[in-house]
């Protein structure tokens, strides 16, 4: 009799055991799932990023940022503290511009930059809420508000189209100047 209940105690005491395994088993799985469904999004993140388009002859930007979030189903990368820097034949120092965030379509190569913009080639700045680079007419857009800082003028309007191989920059609607001939050669009073 003493055998049979040592038995039923180890008995009891493994199913026991077995129960809080599988419990445990399953509540493990259903935290592995929610953890999997909310980063499913990102493939891969990248911290230091630097990318290079370029041709045989040239470079024709290059991209950093602190962090890239790439999805290669999307084909989009979303970026953190993003700056691009364009090199033009035409000018000697090349367009920086930098803002919070933005994003890169790898299919499209299409730029989009976003939050407290700011561009700056020489002695000019420009400021906006975005702009978006596309590739393939080689032009800079956006429909925000813009000021362009100058040493000698300030203007400021609502869009703007640069089309960069053309060396054209176009604001779009609601212009506004300024400029300072005090600054100019000459001092014409």
């Amino acid at each position: 009799m003493d055998n049979i209940k040592k038995i039923r105690t180890f008995l009891l005491i493994f199913i026991v055991f077995i129960l809080l395994l599988a419990v445990y088993f399953i509540q493990s799985k259903k935290n592995t799932v929610k953890k999997t469904v909310s980063v499913a999004k990102i493939e891969s993140g990248i911290s230091k990023f630097h990318l290079i388009e370029q041709t045989p002859s040239k470079v024709n930007w290059e991209l950093w940022a602190d962090e890239a979030h790439i999805t290669s189903k999307e084909q989009v990368s979303d970026l953190i503290k993003p700056r691009v820097r364009f090199f033009l034949d035409t000018i000697s120092e090349p367009i920086e511009i930098q803002s919070d965030k933005g994003n890169l379509n790898s299919i499209t190569k299409k730029i989009s930059l976003n939050d407290n913009v700011i561009a700056t080639t020489g002695k000019l700045e420009i400021k906006m809420d975005n702009i978006l680079w596309v590739s393939d007419g080689s032009q800079l857009e956006t429909e925000s508000i813009v000021f362009i800082k100058g040493e000698q003028f300030h203007v400021e309007g609502l869009g703007l189209k640069a089309y960069v191989k053309e060396e054209k920059v176009e604001l779009l609607n609601n212009v506004k100047g300024q400029i300072f001939l005090e600054s100019l050669p000459g001092n014409i009073q």
